[in-house]
Formats: C-alpha cells, sequence, structure tokens
C-alpha cells in the first residue's frame, strides 16, 4: 500500500497518491493505449520498483509566506497544519514554505513531500526554521516587498551534492550572510549558494538574474559513463534512476553507428548528444539557450568528447542552413515541437528520428503530422518518471518509409 500523505486533499500535486503503485502503472499503461490508439500500441511501461518510488525528485523548490497570529499577512493565503512546531502566541510571526494549490495562490505547507528527495526536503525545512530566528523578510506577492520568494535545491544522484538557489525580490537580502553561515554548517554537503532576484509578477521561479555566494555555482552528476555540470538554469532530468533507463533506450533506438551524423534538438546542456556520441561519427546539438549551450560544451570538454559540437540557434533554420543529419533525436518542452521545425526536420530527411517527450497529447500531434511526410512510428515506450503524478514521459521511434 502507498504512504499516507497528509497534504494529498490539499496540494493536488500527486493524483495517483491513494493508489498501489501496481495500479498507477496500470493505469498510465491503459491511458497511454487510448490516446495512440489506431497509430501505435505501446511497450509495457517501464517503472520503479515500488520501494525505490518515493523521494525521486532530485530538484525542489517550494514557495515561502508568513502569517501573525494564526492569520495571513505576507504572501498570499495559507491553508492547513504547518507541521512545523512553530507556537502561535499573540503576534508571533510564522513561516511556512510549500507547494500552492492547482490553480490558485493558496500556499500548502508541504514540508516532507513524499516525492521530494529527502536531503532537499531537510535543506528547505531548515531554511524556513532559520527566517524565523534570524528573523529573515519573506516576499510579499502583493506588494512585492523584498523578502525570501523561493528556495530550490537540486541534489546530485551520484554524489549527493547540493546546490540552494535563493529567490528573493530584490538584489539585497537582509540577513543573507548569516542565513548561508547557519545552512553550511547544518548540511555541508551543500557545495554551491546561488542569489536569484525575481520581484516580477510571474509564477515563473528563476531569472537570469544570478549572483553565486558560495562555491563554483555549479554541481555536477553522472550519468550512463558520462559528467554532466549542472547550473542553475540547466534543464536535467529530476528522476536520475529513470532517465538513465529512458536515455539509454533512446540511443539504443537510434542504432546510429560511426559513420552516422546525428542531430539532438532542443539539446539543452547536452545529455543525450552526449551519449549518443560514442557510437556516431558527428554529433551536433543545437538550442536556443546560450547559457544551456556554453554548458554543453563545457560537457563534452569534461568528458573528453571530441565527436560533438553545440551551437546556439533556432532548430529549423539549421535544418535548412545546413547539411542534412542521418538520424535525429529531439526533447521538445512539453508543448511540443512547431510546424515550422517538424518540417524542416522531414525536408532534412533523416532515416530515423526518435523523439522523447513529457507531453504525450504533443506528441501525439507531432507523429501525425511527420506521418503526412513519410515517416511512420515503429516503437513507442512509455517511462514512469513521475509515480503518484498523472505524468508520463514518452519514447518513439519513426522511421522514413521508403519508396
Amino acid at each position: 500500500m502507498p504512504q499516507i500523505c497528509p497534504y494529498s486533499d490539499r496540494c493536488g500535486g500527486c493524483r495517483y497518491i491513494e493508489r498501489s503503485y501496481e495500479e498507477q502503472l496500470a493505469l498510465k499503461q491503459a491511458q497511454m493505449t487510448e490516446l495512440f490508439k489506431g497509430i501505435i500500441t505501446p511497450e509495457p511501461i517501464v517503472g520503479m520498483t515500488a520501494s525505490d518510488c518515493y523521494g525521486y525528485r532530485h530538484k525542489v523548490q517550494m514557495a515561502f509566506s508568513e502569517s501573525r497570529n494564526g492569520g495571513n499577512r505576507a504572501s498570499g493565503n495559507q491553508r492547513g497544519d504547518f507541521r512545523n512546531g512553530s507556537k502561535r502566541g499573540a503576534g508571533q510571526r510564522t513561516v511556512s514554505c510549500g507547494n500552492y494549490e492547482e490553480e490558485s495562490h493558496t500556499l500548502v505547507a508541504t514540508p516532507d513531500c513524499l516525492i521530494n528527495h529527502p536531503q532537499a526536503n531537510a535543506v528547505i525545512e531548515d531554511v524556513r526554521k532559520l527566517c524565523e530566528k534570524l528573523k529573515l523578510p519573506i516576499y510579499n506577492e502583493k506588494t512585492c516587498r523584498n523578502g525570501l520568494r523561493y528556495v530550490q535545491v537540486r541534489v546530485s544522484h551520484q554524489t549527493g551534492d547540493l546546490m540552494v538557489i535563493l529567490v528573493t525580490g530584490e538584489d539585497v537580502f537582509p540577513g543573507q550572510n548569516n542565513l548561508v553561515k547557519e545552512l553550511r554548517k547544518a548540511h555541508p554537503e551543500i557545495k554551491t549558494i546561488i542569489h536569484n532576484t525575481n520581484g516580477n509578477r510571474t509564477s515563473m521561479v528563476l531569472t537570469n538574474r544570478m549572483k553565486t555566494i558560495f562555491g563554483p555555482g555549479y554541481i555536477n552528476d553522472e550519468m550512463l559513463g558520462k559528467t554532466f555540470r549542472i547550473s542553475p538554469g540547466s534543464f536535467y532530468q529530476i528522476n536520475p534512476v529513470q532517465t538513465e533507463k529512458l536515455y539509454n533506450k533512446a540511443t539504443e533506438l537510434l542504432n546510429s553507428s560511426l559513420t552516422d551524423r546525428v542531430l539532438d534538438a532542443y539539446c539543452g546542456t547536452g545529455t543525450i548528444g552526449l551519449i549518443a556520441s560514442d557510437n556516431a561519427k558527428e554529433v551536433i546539438g543545437v538550442e536556443l539557450n546560450a547559457a544551456a549551450v556554453a554548458d554543453a560544451k563545457l560537457n563534452a570538454g569534461k568528458n573528453g568528447v571530441t565527436n560533438a559540437r553545440f551551437v546556439k540557434a533556432d532548430a529549423s533554420d539549421y535544418l535548412v542552413e545546413k547539411e542534412p543529419p542521418d538520424l535525429v533525436i529531439m526533447d521538445p518542452p512539453r508543448s511540443g515541437s512547431t510546424e515550422k521545425f517538424l518540417t524542416a526536420l522531414a525536408t532534412a530527411g533523416p532515416k530515423r528520428i526518435v523523439y522523447i517527450s513529457c507531453g504525450p497529447d504533443t506528441q501525439k500531434r507531432d507523429i501525425q503530422y511527420l506521418a503526412g511526410f513519410g515517416y511512420r512510428p515503429e516503437v513507442l515506450i512509455p517511462y514512469d518518471l513521475f509515480p503518484f503524478t498523472s505524468h508520463v514521459e514518452t519514447v518513439i521511434l519513426m522511421s522514413k518509409i521508403l519508396n
């Protein structure tokens, strides 16, 4: 039976928390079968073990707010038992942290969320306690008053090293030095701390206003024999155990040889492309985010990979202007790809396309579009990267139909 979550009725993040893991996998399998009905039958979903599907999130972020006398005062509404051991005497200030309810700004305190990595939960809870102890200011959503707005923690799966990002409303955060000193003393596994400024009225957590206040500004992780640099803005899958399975299968489906040129579209920091480089003539990673491209180049050097290069460019334009690739691997955002890119891709005519997606509905739309250009889906494998939630990650192999 699943563990009991005290926040599930308010948080809403884990829709399947009350189902056994076997039931969750069966439900997701059925959903993918129905979604792709008439197009391709999915292979059995690749899940985790029932005992290992807790604490899988290696990237955790929580919003902060404060209240006095048990009422709402600072950054939005709050609900429920904060479970933080604080007394609520007259005029006493309580700092809480957690997730917003779905489609609201009602904060639900979730200090020991079952799907978050335990180290991340512990660090964020200690930040909350230190904010009360040191009387640090908390951000006010309504007035945009300066103070702590979010804390994000990223955990290296292989080393256990931590990155902590403190997000505040203004560039100056009073009491920051004392907070960092106390936090480092409590958690020596913290290898870097970054201050991010975000006073925008938006749901976006991080901006590009970053300042490293301790350590090198990044941590490292290992995946499938490669070492990767994780910077504050890097895209890096949150479930490393399942990601290794997914990426290993994706490169297997790509079935590249030492004569193939591989295009890694939406390459991010180069994870998939660098893994694929072991069995390719050349890998070209294309990405619009300049910081991600810089990290990808560093990752190539860190791993001694000489047959991969990374370019800041629009992948659609790159396909039109450069020599067509033999194979393509793509991992677009949840919104899927664009008709511009898909048309350029089909025109380039790679013999195989491996499409990884965290949004199977938009993936379905995109492969149907590619089918109009003579591409046929041959393999579909669902992966459960997000146990207890309704999300499914999928990988599809498409091949060019030869006339």
